[in-house]
Parts: structure tokens; sequence; C-alpha cells
């Protein structure tokens, strides 16, 4: 996906969300994204109504890596700070990783760094 092969990221977000549970929101969230990318509205809006409102455990996961993989690093930031206010857990590695690239571009990265108080350490 961080390459630009969104065909080849769809398969193997499939296969990963076949491996482990579809409802887990970090696939889900990466499955939306590329649905969307890849023109296909209809299946993505299915994924996200799974995350409702957004104020379930998880769901703002799911959502901040949804937007992350629109190219949309702003909404995403709206989305960490509530990931973040609910302690997940996951959030630490998914701001090193390669997906977060655009979003330590943006004047929130200070911010989303200083709330998960581990300065240096991203």
């Amino acid at each position: 996906m961080v390459r630009g092969d969104f065909q080849e990221a769809l398969g193997c977000i499939r296969k990963a969300s076949s491996l482990t549970s579809l409802s887990a929101p970090l696939y889900s969230g990466q499955l939306a994204g590329l649905l969307m990318k890849l023109g296909k509205e209809g299946e993505a809006e299915e994924m996200l109504t799974k995350f409702g409102d957004g104020k379930a455990y998880g769901a703002p996961i799911g959502l901040a890596i949804f937007n992350l993989v629109r190219g949309e690093p702003e909404k995403a930031a709206d989305w960490f700070v509530k990931a973040i206010e609910q302690r997940d857990p996951i959030i630490p590695n998914l701001l090193r990783g390669p997906l977060a690239a655009a979003l330590r571009e943006t004047p929130r990265w200070a911010e989303l760094h200083r709330m998960i108080g581990s300065p240096g350490t991203l």
C-alpha cells in the first residue's frame, strides 16, 4: 500500500483479514480505505458502518487508519487523538510505521507525540 500498489495491497489485506477477525478495527480501516481508493465506495461504506459513531473501543483506530489510507492525515489525527484517549495499545507502533509518514509531516504530529508521552521515541 505504501508503494502505491493498491490492487496488491487489497489482496494482502483481504488475506490478512481472513486469517484474523475482519472486525478488527485496524484491518477494517485499511480495507475500507483501500476499497474507497479503488472506487468501491459501496463496499467501503459497508465496512465503515462497523465503526458506528466512532465511540466504541477500537473504532477510532480503524477510522484513523481509514483516513491515513485515503490520504487525509488531518482527519486521521483527529481519530488518533480519540484512540489515544481510549489508551489503545497499538498507537505507538502505528505512529512509527510507514503508513503514518504523512501524519508525521503535519502540525498535529507534535500534539500526538505529547499525548502518548514518549518524547523522542517515535
